[in-house]
């Protein structure tokens, strides 16, 4: 529909065209132009706004390799690699230049595509309306985005994203911070799931294009060493690579059309699913043997080991309960909480006095969730697999490492029910931080 109503009346009744004509695709339009813009239309009873959203663009591939390239061979710090390449003209040598010119085109394409802060090539500057409607506005869309990766909707995506960019990018710009507003909690997952699509597509392009164009980026390299030696690196030295719009929109497709195509291991918990769903592992369990499987989520915002307290009525235990309800017996499942516990609750909880220590509330905090774990396992006849807490902020760590000696503890008293012990491979040697390749915000482990 071009306009959604959100109900109520009077000063409160909004209509919203923000999702106008975004849920399409615009593949078939962006083969016929560079770019296809779209008009889209906030308003309500009190304000009004239109902006426009470049959703697809055509990327100039040979001028950005040319420029990596030029850039390269002029920066100080290459300068032996450099003189190497043109004394030498060794083919590790090329083949080390032609590795790293695929890695900063991917990151050049993944940045003006689908960004973690930014999704169009050039975004309109334009006045917007810091008001609790205008915000609530843009949360919706944020939910959008939220509830479509939860259903695997990935196509959808970067044209939604698109559209919430070319607002929220205004908002950065005049420091208006929504991390701290009324919408901080659609905010954050929004950019949590941004971040996530920005990795699926920079590791989708890594394999596009390293299959399909490395040989040729290393002829072409081959071939200016050989006959331009010094001089300046021109766009026809790459003339030929062009990377089809489509591949854009194939990334997100493949998982949307491979839905059926893999059985699923179904990821409960918090907001630390979010980077490891629709993601592809390979699956070994008593029954099966190197089994591609699909991590299928069932997010509970919110969720804490506290909530599922025997007696407990709030609402993150319902939720649970629901995700529980909706997942088929004897599935594998991986359990994936505890964190928001170590965040916000265990040391409050000792300075209130409810615990005489944080040993002792992080031992009867866990007990919480192993005892309904047990209960499921024994109902339901899941497969269960249990993630320690992740460590991922740094503030937290070392409360999130104690709180994984007792976590650890307990689920091993568990009869098939399974530790899935990744500390050693995600912490670096000395344990004080997250290894770079599994950083993603600060909170999530990628």
């Amino acid at each position: 529909h071009r306009h959604v109503s959100l109900g109520g009346s009077g000063d409160h009744s909004v209509t919203c065209g923000l999702l106008y004509d975004t849920l399409l695709s615009a593949s078939n339009e962006s083969k016929q132009s560079n770019g296809v813009t779209r008009q889209a239309v906030v308003y309500s009873k009190n304000y009004s706004y239109t902006y426009d959203v470049t959703i697809f663009s055509a990327v100039d591939i040979p001028s950005v390799l040319s420029n990596l390239l030029s850039d390269y061979l002029t920066n100080a710090s290459n300068s032996q690699l450099v003189n190497d390449l043109i004394n030498k003209k060794s083919s590790n040598l090329i083949d080390q230049l032609s590795s790293y010119l695929i890695n900063e085109l991917v990151n050049y394409l993944t940045s003006t595509y689908l960004t973690n802060n930014l999704t169009i090539d050039e975004p309109i500057d334009r006045d917007i309306d810091n008001n609790e409607i205008a915000r609530d506005n843009l949360a919706i869309a944020m939910l959008a985005v939220k509830l479509l990766y939860l259903k695997g909707n990935l196509s959808i995506l970067p044209s939604l994203v698109s559209v919430v960019e070319s607002i929220r990018y205004n908002y950065l710009k005049r420091q208006m911070h929504l991390h701290e507003s009324s919408i901080r909690n659609e905010n954050a997952y929004y950019i949590c799931i941004t971040m996530c699509l920005s990795n699926r597509l920079s590791i989708y392009l890594t394999n596009y294009i390293a299959k399909q164009f490395t040989t040729q980026i290393s002829n072409c390299i081959s071939t200016y060493l050989t006959n331009k030696s010094t001089n300046e690196v021109t766009s026809e030295l790459f003339n030929g690579i062009i990377i089809p719009l489509t591949i854009y929109q194939q990334a997100f497709n493949d998982i949307t059309n491979n839905l059926n195509n893999y059985q699923p291991v179904y990821l409960v918990g918090d907001s630390h699913i979010l980077p490891l769903a629709w993601n592809v592992i390979r699956y070994t369990s008593k029954s099966s043997n190197n089994i591609d499987r699909l991590l299928v989520p069932r997010l509970i915002t919110g969720l804490k080991h506290w909530h599922l307290r025997s007696g407990s009525t709030f609402y993150p235990k319902a939720g649970f309960e629901q995700a529980i309800s909706m997942i088929p017996n004897e599935s594998e499942v991986i359990f994936v909480l505890g964190e928001i516990d170590c965040r916000e609750g265990l040391l409050i909880a000792v300075e209130k006095d409810k615990y005489t220590n944080l040993t002792i509330a992080m031992r009867e905090t866990c007990k919480h969730f192993t005892n309904t774990l047990k209960s499921l396992v024994n109902r339901k006849k899941f497969n269960a697999l249990v993630m320690p807490v992740l460590p991922a902020i740094p503030v937290t760590r070392n409360i999130a490492l104690n709180y994984n000696i007792e976590y650890k503890n307990e689920i091993n008293k568990i009869k098939g029910v399974k530790w899935i012990d990744v500390l050693n491979d995600i912490l670096t040697d000395d344990s004080l931080d997250i290894k770079e390749i599994y950083q993603l915000d600060g909170i999530h482990i990628h």
